[in-house]
């Protein structure tokens, strides 16, 4: 399938209110599980969608103590409004061989989406064996580097954000020792901000410095669970955040557009939550601060950069990183998740992360179990609207605003 066909499906979906499905009835295909994505042939690669699951499950159904595979519902969906073929990699049983490999075949597929998990990502203890929270921070710094586009959900959403640190620590450190004055001098300003940089929860600092493991995540203040209504995310100043900070992220935002951005403009979408811990707001503004600030100056001295081993691989960082939506409270319209979905981006590429499920509604049932929404079902669906939107995302990223 070329990409128009799925882009032609993708809007067919979204702004035809009342059409059939084009591709007709189809007995439900709830993904192929694969041991690694070498075993996949090229040709059926191009032409499909990989999901990666970090861990066995998302989370324990509350009912029977099950585990919920999420990934069965996105590769249900994808067969059924796309007819498309969706390789699932248990990385959480078989590991992933060879990151390095990994992260460039997924170039070849239609997109790439990392599922959630039970662990958390400030307890290296808490990943599986075979998926360690190295080699899952390592595989999502290789995807950006290689200017990739890709889903994180919940979990991975978080794994993207502590991955951010571990690529902008690289970046300082080549910088350091690169012998260019206006690298070194840049580095040292982002070790200085990052050394202030404080998260601060209702119930306490939480991290000091954006070395602490609890600096992209931590534990939320309160327990997400059950149908959230997204808003989108306003940025405020705050006494612990560096006054460089704030003007920097918000030009970001302003730049760049995506489909979260655009639905919230007129539109509200009511999506799954299911989660404890949270991206911290401060990590992703400084995070955002410090790629803006890598960029302008590389563009500046491109052909230093280009020419200087310790440097060349800055051309290949995002430009930035925006908080793209929040969640509320429905009774006191409280922020629950200040962070509840992000946006990176790179000159013709952005990846996105949600901390909400698109794919699982309140039953929390799944493909196998008996989870088959019907076609004006699916269509009238908030969450899988957003989700076909994210997709597509991915095939042709949204424009600049």
């Amino acid at each position: 399938m070329s990409r128009e066909v799925f882009l032609a499906l993708a809007d067919s979906f979204l702004w035809e209110e009342r059409s059939e499905n084009p591709l007709g009835y189809r007995k439900a295909f709830c993904g192929e599980y694969v041991n690694s994505i070498e075993d996949i042939p090229l040709k059926e690669l191009e032409n499909a969608f990989v999901v990666v699951e970090p861990y066995e499950h998302v989370g324990v159904w509350p009912f029977d103590n099950k585990g919920v595979r999420a990934s069965e519902n996105i590769a249900w969906l994808i067969d059924q409004i796309f007819g498309l073929k969706t390789y699932v990699i248990p990385a959480w049983k078989m590991g992933i061989r060879d990151l390095r490999t990994f992260s460039m075949m997924t170039k070849i597929s239609l997109g790439v989406i990392f599922e959630g998990g039970e662990s958390s990502v400030y307890n290296p203890h808490s990943f599986s064996q075979r998926f360690s929270r190295k080699e899952a921070t390592t595989l999502l710094v290789n995807m950006m580097m290689t200017n990739t586009g890709f889903l994180s959900i919940c979990f991975s959403h978080q794994v993207t954000a502590y991955a951010h640190s571990s690529l902008l620590r690289q970046a300082v450190d080549s910088m350091l020792v690169s012998e260019d004055e206006n690298f070194i001098d840049l580095a040292k300003e982002i070790n200085h901000i990052g050394n202030s940089m404080k998260v601060i929860k209702e119930y306490g600092v939480v991290a000091d410095t954006w070395d602490d493991d609890t600096f992209a995540v931590a534990r939320n203040e309160k327990l997400s669970c059950g149908k959230r209504m997204l808003y989108p995310h306003v940025s405020q100043s705050h006494e612990h955040i560096p006054d460089c900070i704030l003007p920097s992220y918000d030009a970001i935002a302003a730049e760049f557009s995506t489909t979260i951005d655009k639905l919230l403009i007129n539109s509200t979408a009511r999506v799954q939550s299911f989660h404890a811990d949270e991206v911290a707001e401060e990590a992703i503004m400084f995070f955002c601060w410090a790629y803006s600030s890598i960029h302008n100056t590389v563009n500046k001295h491109k052909t230093n950069v280009a020419t200087n081993p310790h440097l060349s691989f800055l051309l290949n960082l995002p430009i930035g990183v925006e908080i793209t939506s929040s969640t509320k409270d429905d009774k006191d319209k409280h922020v629950i998740c200040e962070a509840a979905s992000t946006a990176i981006y790179w000159e013709r590429q952005t990846a996105q992360t949600t901390q909400f499920h698109p794919e699982l509604d309140e039953t929390l049932f799944t493909a196998s179990e008996g989870w088959s929404p019907g076609w004006q079902e699916m269509k009238s669906n908030e969450s899988i609207r957003l989700l076909v939107c994210l997709l597509k995302d991915m095939i042709i990223p949204d424009e600049r605003a």
